[in-house]
């Protein structure tokens, strides 16, 4: 079934498209600015940006500083306390502004910036860490990913899904020696326990074999992973690694079957493993986890840190995120208010601003059968602080000595009961700005605040979280673009949470179509535009084109339809189908495609070119199954619109077109 559900999601106030091309023998930044919501006055608005050195080693020393950050040190090595970090990180954002926001950008950003919620970044470069770019000169500027809605895409195959339901999920904590990564786990699996509608399978401890048979799964529509991640800066980013119980999966093994399963299903992907949302360049393009994801498997959304991230910090805003995605945010909404609500509790700062979105930032991710009489299960009260008797995931590496948490579970035992969690043993607290020169100062001061009841009950003055969920102590919170609501108790918060989104029933269809008995051979080729949402007429009729080519004795046709009949078939929903021996305009095929395509500059004038990431299955008129599926991206070059777009086309259906040759000699 496919992932995209019938919903519609606002329009993102801003999408700014990134491109690096070369001229004149060097290499610059150049960015087009949309706003389909029209909160911005720029539709495709082309400004050149800055010339750059070499990115690859930019990102390099800069991945390189902000790891040393993390670890507690300067970029001389000296000894960094954690109340500079934060000033260090803005210097770090200022520069980053500095740099990549030429004037007519910065100008632009100031005029709109109170006008914008959503921010789509659609790049094909690999070096930018977006996130952290840091705007200044005025009241209320702040990180962009603690300011909007901000998510990312890659430029390439793969077209955004605005929707998908969460029915199946599969949680793992790859290894059972970070004790914050086994109790997320945890909580995961008593909050969608209690949600409705919701397969879940929740695991301690994966072996290479058994996240590979989960990974090639065509079932899962959300995929969470927890444990330790790395990305050594002189290997190939294809070798960025996720550790297991007997060797590391790396990012090039998402291949093959994987590659058909994702491209299938389009799932929802949250590694929560340190380095893992990092991109790098190759000879050719980029790559790296995301680009697996997202670039090569389609999938919904991608959520994943860019740099090593404080144990206790993930796990909560993995709880927090969830929380939200369930209340029904958006997935932008859902990912800043895990970040602005942790960070208010007095997560680390550093760890929440590693997150990086890969998708649509206002994508629905509905969780279960969305029932509104069914409470939502309360959000559990943070804990941030490590008690005496656990320590923090390292800053970055390879996995170090840990507090076991019951036995670490054979090879095979994935989808076997789950390893009981069992008492720690105790070790004293590490600490990650932990001073090598002056270790009996600071010690006093860590177990001081580690036994300390001032410390454990300490909240920030001001706990305000901004959102749609409000805070524990019941004040009032607000968002750019809601109505704010009465403050609720904690009493209130717990027993009347927010319900789940709800997507209303599919009323009986009134068969939009004339229907007949099937007719032997006959196609029908039916496409939905996937960014407007409507029902793309002209390329239908350029694929009904192709078809007449290659298969005349199918009959192909692309009679008009409207879009909410298209949008159900592409969802899988066969009662849109009349049946009783009758099907739409008598056929016996229809050709149901998702597509979205953009025009590209020629040099020859008279010649028009595109590009066209199409989806597209081939499903039995009568039953309503699929019998076939294809999903690629591919351009086009002719003399007409018409024409570019039916050489795109055939390219995309190439698998497709020889199925239904088989099918027709047979």
């Amino acid at each position: 079934m496919s992932p995209i559900e019938p919903i519609v999601v606002r329009e993102v106030d801003l999408e700014i498209r990134v491109t690096t091309p070369w001229g004149a023998g060097d290499q610059r930044i150049d960015y087009t600015l949309n706003s389909p919501s029209g909160a911005v006055d720029c539709v495709h608005r082309a400004i050149h940006g800055p010339r750059v050195g070499s990115p690859e080693v930019f990102r390099r020393q800069l991945f390189t500083k902000i790891e040393a950050l993390q670890g507690g040190f300067d970029a001389d090595g000296g000894v960094l306390l954690r109340e500079d970090l934060p000033r260090e990180l803005e210097a770090i954002g200022h520069d980053l502004y500095d740099q990549l926001f030429p004037p007519e950008l910065q100008t632009i950003y100031r005029k709109y910036r109170d006008d914008l919620t959503s921010i789509l970044i659609v790049s094909d470069e690999s070096w930018i860490p977006w996130e952290i770019v840091r705007p200044y000169g005025h009241d209320g500027d702040d990180f962009l990913c603690l300011r909007f809605e901000l998510s990312r895409w890659l430029a390439g195959r793969a077209p955004l899904v605005k929707g998908l339901r969460v029915r199946r999920l599969q949680a793992v904590a790859t290894t059972a020696e970070l004790v914050e990564a086994v109790d997320e786990v945890e909580q995961m699996e008593r909050f969608f326990g209690a949600i409705g509608g919701v397969e879940g399978s929740f695991q301690t401890g994966a072996s290479f074999q058994d996240l590979s048979d989960l990974l090639e799964s065509h079932h899962l529509d959300l995929i969470h992973l927890v444990g330790h991640g790395t990305q050594e800066e002189d290997h190939t980013p294809s070798d960025s690694a996720i550790q297991l119980t007997d060797r590391p999966y790396r990012a090039h093994h998402l291949s093959g079957t994987v590659q058909l399963a994702a491209a299938v299903h389009r799932p929802f992907v949250f590694f929560n493993n340190c380095q893992v949302g990092r991109l790098s360049d190759t000879l050719t393009q980029v790559d790296g986890w995301p680009a697996r994801w997202v670039q090569r498997r389609g999938c919904t959304g991608y959520l994943a840190p860019l740099w090593s991230v404080d144990d206790f910090t993930a796990r909560r805003f993995s709880e927090v995120f969830y929380y939200h995605l369930a209340a029904g945010a958006s997935l932008g909404r859902s990912v800043l208010e895990a970040r602005r609500r942790v960070h208010a509790e007095g997560g680390d700062l550093m760890s929440l601003l590693a997150y990086s979105l890969y998708g649509h930032p206002n994508g629905q991710i509905l969780i279960g059968d969305g029932q509104a009489d069914r409470p939502l299960p309360p959000l559990p009260p943070p804990r941030l602080l490590p008690p005496p008797a656990q320590t923090q995931r390292p800053p970055h590496g390879p996995p170090t000595a840990r507090p076991q948490v019951g036995s670490t579970p054979p090879a095979g035992s994935l989808n076997k009961a789950r390893t009981p969690i069992q008492a720690a043993q105790t070790t004293p607290p590490q600490r990650r700005w932990a001073v090598p020169g002056a270790v009996a100062a600071l010690l006093l001061v860590v177990v001081f605040w580690a036994v300390s009841p001032m410390f454990r009950d300490h909240t920030p003055d001001d706990p305000t979280v901004h959102g749609i969920i409000p805070p524990p102590d019941g004040e009032t919170s607000s968002t750019p673009d809601e109505t704010t609501t009465p403050a609720r108790s904690k009493a209130q918060e717990s027993t009347t949470p927010p319900p789940p989104a709800t997507t209303p029933p599919p009323t009986k269809p009134q068969w939009p179509f004339p229907i007949a008995a099937p007719q032997k051979g006959k196609l029908v080729v039916l496409v939905l535009d996937d960014t407007s949402g409507t029902v793309d007429q002209e390329l239908a009729r350029a694929i009904e084109s192709v078809l007449i080519n290659e298969l005349p004795s199918l009959a192909p046709s692309a009679p008009k339809v409207d879009a909410s009949t298209v949008r159900r078939l592409l969802d899988g929903d066969s009662s849109v189908l009349p049946g009783h021996g009758k099907t739409p305009w008598g056929s016996e095929r229809l050709l149901v495609a998702s597509a979205s395509r953009r025009s590209l500059p020629q040099g020859a004038a008279h010649l028009k070119s595109f590009s066209l990431s199409m989806q597209a299955q081939v499903i039995d008129a009568v039953t309503g199954s699929a019998i076939r599926r294809a999903a690629s991206t591919q351009t086009g070059i002719g003399a007409s619109a018409n024409q570019a777009l039916a050489q795109a086309a055939e390219r995309c259906l190439e698998d497709i077109l020889q199925f239904l040759k088989k099918e027709t000699d047979e």
